[in-house]
């Protein structure tokens, strides 16, 4: 499978899905749950300022910070290990990522709708 590219094995991986399940009858079919809680803080005026996830004590999941309701940085963290943060415009732009290693990267985001 490593010379198809992706498509031909992302097409490949459900027809083998679907041949499965008609040969062997229903699959159970579960969703892991990545992180066990969620916390929300909000400001004076009801906006959203920031949404933690936890699991077992544990930063996980994508944390997310708002200033007057606008999304301005996400961090995406996997068993309490920052992976990269994102900083965004007030138009909702990424504009700025910061890998695991401390890499900056700035972006220009254009003015496109």
């Amino acid at each position: 499978m490593k010379c198809l590219n992706v498509k031909t094995r992302h097409k490949l991986k459900i027809l083998l899905f679907f041949i499965s399940l008609t040969l062997f009858g229903t699959q159970t079919i579960y969703a892991i749950k990545l992180c066990d809680s969620t916390f929300k803080s909000f400001d004076s005026l009801g906006y959203k300022t920031k949404v933690e996830k936890w699991k077992n004590g544990q930063a996980c999941g994508a944390w997310l910070y708002y200033e007057n309701g606008f999304l301005t940085k996400k961090e995406k963290y996997k068993k309490g290990i920052l992976h990269y943060t994102l900083f965004y415009n007030k138009i909702g732009k990424v504009i700025t990522t910061v890998d695991r290693k401390g890499k900056v990267r700035n972006y220009k985001p254009c003015n496109c709708k």
